[in-house]
């Protein structure tokens, strides 16, 4: 991993509406990144997890992650 770059570090977390763990890590000032299992998966070529980037804004509406419109 000579030429990657780290982006962030994540947590895991448990989603507060049905307890499905996800991670989730800040990427900035201004921006989150969180991932989800990818459920269900429609084949064997579906990805298994899936990242969405969260701007602070939203997050701090009072929106949960899982609850972002994305």
């Amino acid at each position: 991993m000579e030429n990657a770059v780290k982006l962030c570090g994540l947590w895991k977390q448990k989603s507060k509406k049905d307890g499905k763990p996800f991670l989730s890590g800040r990427v900035g000032p201004t921006a989150s990144i969180v991932v989800f299992p990818n459920a269900p998966k429609r084949s064997d070529k579906s990805p298994d997890y899936v990242a969405y980037l969260v701007s602070q804004k939203a997050k701090t509406d009072g929106a949960t992650p899982e609850e972002e419109p994305f």
